[in-house]
Formats: C-alpha cells, sequence, structure tokens
C-alpha cells in the first residue's frame, strides 16, 4: 500500500488547506454554503440528469448516459480502487484545520465525491450545451472539491487528484464512445 502524507504534511499542501478551511469562527453563511455544495450538490447534478435525459433530444441522452458512465468509472477508481492502495489521512486525523463535516476516518487520497463531481462537470462541458450551461456545470464540479476542503475533510491534492480522476474518466468514456461509435459505423 503506498502511504502519502504518512510523515507528515507537505508544507504547500497544508498552507493551501489552511487558508480553505475556515477555522474555528467562521461566517455561518460560509460553513452553510460548503455544507450545501458537498452533501446537497451532488444529489441536486444527478437529479439535473433526468429532465436532461427527457429533454435534451437524442445528443442530450447521450450525454446524460457518457456522464453516468463516467461518474461511476470515477467513483469505482476513486472509492473502490484509489482509496483501498494508498493509505493518506485526512485533516481532521493529523489535527489540521477544523472538522465542520462529520466524517468516519479511513484514507481521503483521492475525494470520491470531488471525482465523482468532477466526471459529471466534464461530461456536461463536452455535451452539446450551450456555454452558460457548461460553466455551471464545471462551476459546480469545482464547488464540490472546494468543500470537501473547507470542511475538513480533504487536503487540496485529494481534491486536485480527484479532479484529475474525473476528468480522465470523463474523458475516456467520450474517447471510448467515439471509438465504438466509428466501428459501429464502419463498412
Amino acid at each position: 500500500m503506498l502511504a502519502l502524507q504518512a510523515v507528515g504534511v507537505n508544507t504547500f499542501d497544508s498552507s493551501v488547506f489552511l487558508g480553505l478551511n475556515p477555522g474555528r469562527d467562521p461566517p455561518e453563511a460560509l460553513v452553510w454554503l460548503a455544507m450545501a455544495c458537498s452533501r446537497w450538490l451532488p444529489a441536486v447534478l444527478l437529479m439535473a440528469l433526468l429532465p436532461l435525459a427527457a429533454l435534451g433530444g437524442p445528443r442530450g441522452r447521450r450525454t446524460v448516459l457518457m456522464a453516468l458512465l463516467g461518474m461511476g468509472l470515477a467513483w469505482a477508481a476513486a472509492a473502490a480502487l484509489l482509496k483501498h492502495s494508498v493509505a493518506a489521512p485526512r485533516p481532521f486525523m493529523l489535527g489540521l484545520g477544523t472538522e465542520w463535516l462529520g466524517h468516519s476516518g479511513g484514507n481521503g487520497f483521492p475525494s470520491s465525491h470531488a471525482a465523482v463531481a468532477m466526471a459529471f462537470a466534464v461530461s456536461m462541458a463536452l455535451g452539446p450545451w450551450r456555454w452558460p450551461w457548461r460553466a455551471a456545470a464545471v462551476l459546480c464540479g469545482l464547488l464540490v472539491g472546494w468543500s470537501r476542503i473547507a470542511l475538513g475533510v480533504h487536503f487540496p491534492s485529494d481534491v486536485l487528484a480527484a479532479a484529475l480522476l474525473g476528468t480522465a474518466c470523463a474523458c475516456g468514456v467520450y474517447t471510448l464512445a467515439g471509438r465504438v461509435r466509428s466501428l459501429a459505423w464502419a463498412p
């Protein structure tokens, strides 16, 4: 098992974490926003896929399918594979920052929430939507990642790795689907 941050936390990672984690006496609205982004935004994004599938036409349905596949792959890679292969404590386990979200211990690398949210965001950005919707999807993915740091359950490196993983999963699904589609149409 690969061990990250076992001896100590990288100075840059801990500095960025402490800058994004609001400490013990933050504005209530900031903690509420982080909680909403972490707890409810992922469910809202999933529920948003239903009307997109119903009203988006064939390209919209294809995008929703690609998003679901990318999100599932990102979750499997993050939660089922990497978290069991990489020993990386969460900030609160090392006594850093303030934990605003009751969370069990366990490995924090990478953030499953951030990986799935970024897979959603990239899938939507690659879809047939107009730019404001694409930008909104990416903003949602970034907000989920920020919230995991702000709430004290992940280091920035956990979220950055998850964002790269989610992006790779979404792009990989699109690439594979394009190849399969081109093979299906080949004479």
